[in-house]
């Protein structure tokens, strides 16, 4: 984790860790999902708080599974980029 915080991170946060995951709800502005493969986007959709964006990098083979009152209630938004690094992302 030290790199991230080198690279300019003010946190970061491992999706593996269960309970760090669930204390995180909503504190996020931006959440980069790099996972590469078809997967819920619930819990990362849960991070970001109002007006928060998760941005998908890569393609993935289906269109991701979740609901979207994920997206409604708090005005979050859903972006993707074919790669990293662009000024859109």
């Amino acid at each position: 984790m030290e790199l991230t915080h080198a690279l300019g991170a003010h946190d970061v946060l491992l999706s593996k860790d269960a309970d760090a995951m669930q204390a995180a709800f909503g504190r996020f502005d931006l959440v980069l999902d790099t996972i590469p493969v078809t997967h819920d986007m619930t819990p990362y959709l849960n991070l970001v708080g109002r007006d928060g964006i998760v941005v998908l990098i890569g393609a993935i083979d289906m269109v991701p599974r979740f609901h979207s009152g994920n997206l409604l209630m708090r005005r979050r938004s859903l972006s993707a980029s074919m790669i990293g690094g662009i000024v859109e992302t």
